[in-house]
């Protein structure tokens, strides 16, 4: 596991990105997919993202929304569960599993225009819509943490306790196929949300001492 301390750059350029924290994929009294760790993790998030916009970090909540329709993040596959974002936070629908993959993709026009580098990667489903997104971003160029605190499945997904795991296999194993290839490939790291605020407030104390 890479220390993160190598990877933070200022908020400015970091971007938190929960994906699809959606009624229809964590909560378990809509449909069938949601469970009680997906309803765990979504609460959890809704507690983070404030803390991180404390620190001056922006919010981007990708949504799953099948048809493109400008369809808000209010009502998309019965809207956000558990959350509320802020005023100030960004949104990005997408039709794919990874949000890079969606036609004109609306997060990689954000993420230029914005000026991002490095993303804080949180949601559902840790093995499908997470996985591609990660793998997509990083042969973007974008630098990756994978908060893995705040990452899921649903019952439509895997539940076995080895799916970090297989996360982290399949992600090393893309990294070293394109360096093995020569592929531009940015790194990945592995943290919880508690050690990436602990560093961050660190480094802004001694920033105002």
């Amino acid at each position: 596991m890479k220390p993160i301390t190598l990877v933070l750059p200022d908020t400015k350029a970091c971007l938190f990105t929960p994906i699809d924290v959606q009624r229809e994929f964590c909560d378990p009294a809509y449909g069938e997919r949601g469970n009680e760790r997906t309803a765990a993790v979504s609460k959890r998030i809704a507690s983070i993202a404030p803390e991180f916009n404390k620190l001056g970090m922006d919010t981007c909540w990708v949504y799953y929304d099948r048809y493109l329709e400008a369809d808000p993040f209010e009502r998309a596959f019965g809207g956000p569960y558990a959350v509320k974002p802020s005023l100030t936070d960004l949104f990005a629908n997408k039709n794919t599993d990874s949000a890079f993959e969606t036609k004109a993709s609306p997060f990689q026009a954000l993420l230029k225009q914005k000026r991002k580098t490095t993303l804080l990667v949180a949601g559902f489903n840790l093995t499908a819509c997470v996985k591609r997104t990660v793998h997509s971003a990083l042969q973007e160029g974008y630098t990756v943490i994978l908060l893995h605190d705040l990452c899921e499945n649903d019952n439509a997904n895997t539940a076995s306790p080895k799916k970090f795991d297989m996360f982290k296999r399949q992600t090393g194993e893309l990294i070293k196929e394109r360096k093995a290839n020569k592929r531009p490939v940015a790194p990945c790291y592995y943290a919880t949300s508690d050690k990436v605020l602990d560093v961050l407030r660190r480094r802004q104390r001694v920033a105002r001492a």
